[in-house]
């Protein structure tokens, strides 16, 4: 199963209510999805998650998403739970 999403991600201003800042996001993908064994069709994905903000600009990046990909003969529509990690680039 391969697919090409794009879309558009909202996100609150900084939180600073915790011990360490964070912020929540929510967003939506669309695009198509293929495989060796089904046509290609278009697939909705929408999304939140929150961006736990550590020490020197690096971030933990927790998001939950849902696709959207229904057929007449087989829904291939799947949740996903995604757990990363974002390192600045550059000097400050």
């Amino acid at each position: 199963m391969r697919s090409a999403l794009a879309g558009v991600q909202v996100r609150t201003r900084l939180i600073r209510s915790h011990p360490r800042p964070g912020r929540l996001f929510a967003q939506m993908l669309a695009g198509p999805q293929w495989s060796d064994i089904g046509p290609m069709r278009r697939v909705f994905q929408p999304g939140v998650g929150f961006d736990d903000c550590l020490r020197n600009g690096v971030a933990v990046h927790f998001e939950y998403d849902y696709r959207f990909a229904p057929d007449e003969k087989r829904d291939l529509s799947t949740m996903r739970f995604f757990l990363g990690i974002a390192l600045p680039l550059g000097s400050r």
